[in-house]
């Protein structure tokens, strides 16, 4: 008993030092929490009763305090009061609060504090079981070890044991504080200049608990700017603004966004970055006139993009657009400027003189808008390998046409732009170019040419790239190699004949180009872009060797004048020299340009010997004058079997003439089919 009561004052001195230097350190400490049950009630708390149905009452607010007495008539009962309390981003965690023991308390009565990091181990801060009463509530408070810093779940709990409804425990005045973590911390809002100004406010903010000293502000290399405001303090959560001016001129900058990165360092080496940015626009002038460019739109009119997503070398490629004047006053002599801008290289790879625009000098009334198109093939030459980021700039400029505005006669414009993608890092392959021989008859000899291009950013060996061309019913596979490879973003022409079959059908042929990076030519060796698009091509070859071509002759005659603006009507007659009735059919072709079809004649049936007539009309256009040329392809059945070259002399009075071109009797159309 001696030993235990010598313990026990150990335990109490250790307790009331401990206390001690809690008192102390916590001078200045924060409060995390506190609860002093002023309000009635324990809400936050948990409480939990052993047994469910105490004997006595559980932890409970009569008013101002916490109080417990869950014994009654020597039946013991236990009522637990437990907080859990986030304590993170703070160290040097201590608790305090004020206590009583009432009642008279026995040996077998209990009130134990303690805490948990898990709540699972709980370690105690004291533990009452002397027999007796407190006079009045004993303030107690103690340090928690490091092990309590910065959690989210300090669990602490009172426990009180009694075996009669007169022993009670109470608390009050409960305070858990700890030292906040130092933790400091900057932001720094980004900015972005307009052509049409050199300076904007940049806020630096301490979003940290500490004091930052010494706030210097410094920029990255690509131009230069200059602060009003540099090596300043700031308390925590004090923000300061920043006026920046950029000092370098704006035609140095590229079109577009022009990037730096300013940065805000403090003296304990806390910092921050931000990306500052400075616009220089495609169209740099005034715009009085209030013109616009809107719903700028892009279309993939040929090729393997996907319209306003990505396109690929080689794509022709549409992009429309309205002008708008929003202005009071008319606008005059509107020309367009445009610029294909890679984002990378920082220059312009095409402009509107390799486009073709469909209004390129226009008026515009006030209040009143022009849509424009242009279209534009993406030349692999004007590419670099390996940059994908372009940009389309598109500026529209003119002239104030108002008498009553003061900027009559001055320039006014506007721009816009609208970021693409071109796909240049894939290892694909695209024919171009293809071309047939002029004479393409049964039993000939035929050639073919084209261009295949590597649109990838990575050169190829000649062990990587084959090319087959074929069709079945010509007797064409021709696999071609390349000796020096493709290398990238570069073409190799080629060029091959083959004799087409003396006994093959006068019509047109798919002929196919396929593109393989193996040898074995296999189905999993074909070319494929990112979109599984594989490399594979078709275009027609028209091909005449109907054994009926000899037994049709064509000729023409001017049955009408040739005037710009007038109706001209083309006999055609036709003599069968065979030795079975043909049913011919008459095409026109080549005409367009100059001229529409009034009227064709249907289906000419003639038997052998005999001739036919046939008229064919057109409708002269207004603009047309000089000599005109189209073709008259005449055919029976899905043969074509004679072809006549015409020419018309069209003039603007009486003077006319024709002239038939003979091709001869093994004449055929050649024909190429544009690819994709």
């Amino acid at each position: 008993m001696n030993q235990l009561l010598k313990s026990k004052s150990f335990g109490l001195f250790a307790l009331g030092v401990f206390a001690l230097v809690f008192v102390m350190s916590v001078a200045s400490a924060a409060t995390i929490y506190s609860d002093n049950f002023d309000d009635g009630d324990l809400n936050g708390w948990t409480i939990t009763n052993n047994p469910a149905t105490l004997p006595g009452t559980a932890w409970n607010n009569p008013g101002t305090i916490a109080k417990a007495n869950p014994g009654a008539d020597s039946d013991s009962g236990t009522s637990t009061l437990e907080k859990t309390i986030n304590v993170s981003g703070y160290k040097t965690i201590g608790v305090a609060y004020d206590r009583e023991i009432s009642g008279g308390f026995e040996s077998s009565d209990n009130f134990t504090a303690s805490w948990s990091v898990d709540g699972t181990t709980y370690t105690d801060l004291e533990i009452v079981s002397t027999p007796g009463n407190d006079a009045d509530f004993i303030s107690k408070s103690f340090l928690f070890p490091s092990s309590a810093n910065n959690i989210p779940t300090l669990k602490i709990k009172f426990v009180c044991t009694t075996n009669a409804a007169t022993e009670s425990c109470s608390l009050d005045k409960f305070v858990v504080s700890g030292d906040e973590i130092p933790n400091p911390s900057l932001t720094l809002s980004s900015a972005t200049i307009s052509s049409s100004s050199n300076k904007t406010t940049i806020v630096v903010k301490n979003t940290g608990n500490t004091v930052l000293t010494n706030i210097q502000l410094t920029a990255s290399a690509g131009y230069s700017v200059e602060f009003n405001n540099t090596g300043f303090n700031l308390n925590a959560g004090e923000s300061a603004s920043v006026l920046v001016t950029r000092t370098t001129s704006l035609n140095s900058l590229e079109f577009g966004p022009n990037k730096i990165v300013i940065t805000a360092t403090a003296n304990d080496g806390t910092s921050v970055s931000s990306i500052f940015t400075s616009m220089r626009d495609f169209f740099e002038g005034s715009n009085e006139g209030d013109l616009e460019i809107t719903d700028i739109q892009f279309n993939t009119l040929n090729g393997f993009g996907d319209d306003e997503n990505y396109w690929y070398p080689l794509d022709e490629v549409e992009v429309r657009f309205d002008v708008d004047n929003n202005g009071e006053w008319d606008v005059q002599n509107i020309e367009i400027k445009v610029c294909l801008y890679d984002l990378k290289s920082k220059k312009c790879v095409l402009d509107e003189g390799d486009m073709d625009l469909s209004n390129d000098n226009f008026d515009l009334d006030s209040d009143d808008s022009q849509r424009v198109t242009l279209t534009f093939k993406v030349n692999p030459d004007s590419l670099r390998k390996g940059n994908r980021d372009y940009t389309v700039f598109i500026s529209s400029e003119g002239e104030v046409d108002d008498n009553d505005s003061p900027f009559d006669g001055d320039s006014t414009g506007t721009s816009s732009s609208l970021d693409t993608e071109i796909r240049t890092t894939e290892e694909f392959i695209i024919v171009t170019d293809v071309k047939f021989s002029q004479s393409a008859s049964c039993g000939q000899t035929t050639q073919i040419t084209a261009n295949i291009w590597n649109i990838g950013d990575n050169d190829l060996d000649d062990d990587e790239v084959f090319l087959r061309v074929s069709n079945n019913n010509l007797g064409l596979g021709e696999t071609i190699t390349f000796t020096r490879g493709i290398r990238a973003m570069e073409s190799e022409p080629i060029s091959f004949s083959f004799t087409i079959p003396s006994d093959v059908k006068g019509t047109q042929y798919p002929i196919s180009f396929v593109a393989y990076e193996d040898k074995d030519l296999g189905t999993n060796d074909i070319f494929e872009n990112s979109e599984n698009d594989e490399a594979r091509y078709v275009t027609y070859l028209s091909v005449e060797c109907s054994s009926s071509q000899k037994d049709i002759t064509v000729s023409a005659s001017l049955e009408s004048e040739a005037k710009a603006g007038s109706e001209m009507s083309i006999k055609v007659t036709l003599a069968n020299t065979g030795n079975t009735a043909s049913s011919l059919v008459l095409e026109p072709t080549g005409y367009q340009s100059w001229a529409d079809i009034s009227s064709v004649p249907s289906i000419i049936t003639i038997a052998p010997g005999n001739s036919g007539e046939g008229v064919i009309k057109f409708n002269v256009k207004d603009d047309a004058s000089g000599t005109q040329q189209f073709n008259i392809n005449v055919h029976s059945g899905s043969d074509l079997v004679a072809t006549q070259a015409v020419s018309v002399n069209i003039e603007s009075k009486s003077r006319f003439g024709i002239t038939g071109l003979a091709i001869g009797d093994n004449a055929a159309l050649w024909g190429f089919g544009f690819l994709n």
